[in-house]
């Protein structure tokens, strides 16, 4: 049975929200986006979302777009003799060819290195015109991962996990006493003691469903004392 977190949210704000079809200022958006369209001089949002000085809107709830160079985990769902087919918490799979591995791979031995199921930090290498992604772990940044526990989020509440300069995820760290990895896919890795990483997985459930809130870094810091210290005898 799922665990439900009792909060206590007196003292913490929504921030702004806008809807789909809400002005969100004269010109332009400063910056490609997907979320705000625009009508003449006009900009509008095309989503419910947290509007950003840049005409552009933080959606609360989007899927992962692939990007290039953008560092993901990915799931293996299919081997094939020279690649493998990734699961990137998106509408689009990424495809990793056994090149661009840090492995001498033969034909026909891509399972000696990858099975369905692994999970592996791969970074998005282009994506083509008919949304094809190719992803590579040809960088100092990828590599395979080995047991850990994987968390799924929409990819639009990363910045909110990761929190300003790291602070948020840096702060769930060094309370709990676990290894994170947040990938820009919205999926994110924990390896630690199993009931840390259970109270881990309560916590970014918490930002991810109170992602509109101010002072949610403090909201989910007491959450986690009050957590640790409920769940300390299972820690010996």
């Amino acid at each position: 049975m799922r665990y439900v977190p009792r909060l206590d949210l007196s003292g913490h704000k929504s921030r702004e929200l806008v809807f789909p079809g809400d002005f969100l200022g004269d010109g332009r958006p400063l910056m490609p986006t997907l979320y705000a369209y625009s009508d003449g001089s006009r900009t509008y949002s095309a989503v419910i979302g947290i509007p950003q000085p840049t005409r552009t809107v933080i959606p609360l709830n989007a899927k992962y777009l692939p990007k290039r160079d953008d560092i993901v985990i990915g799931i293996i769902e299919d081997v094939q003799p020279v690649f493998w087919l990734l699961n990137l918490n998106s509408p689009y799979p990424g495809v990793l060819h056994a090149n661009e591995t840090p492995w001498e791979v033969g034909f026909g031995e891509t399972g000696k290195y990858l099975n369905i199921g692994d999970a592996v930090i791969a970074k998005i290498q282009a994506v083509d015109e008919t949304r094809r992604v190719f992803v590579t772990m040809k960088d100092t940044r990828a590599r395979k991962l080995t047991s850990g526990t994987l968390f799924f989020f929409p990819a639009s509440k990363v910045a909110r996990i990761l929190g300003k300069g790291g602070s948020m995820v840096s702060m769930i760290k060094q309370k709990t006493g676990t290894s994170i990895l947040v990938g820009q896919n919205g999926v994110v890795w924990v390896r630690g003691h199993p009931i840390a990483t259970m109270i881990v997985g309560e916590a970014l459930d918490i930002i991810s469903r109170y992602s509109h809130l101010v002072g949610l870094t403090e909201l989910v810091s007491k959450y986690i004392d009050k957590r640790m210290s409920e769940l300390k005898d299972l820690f010996k």
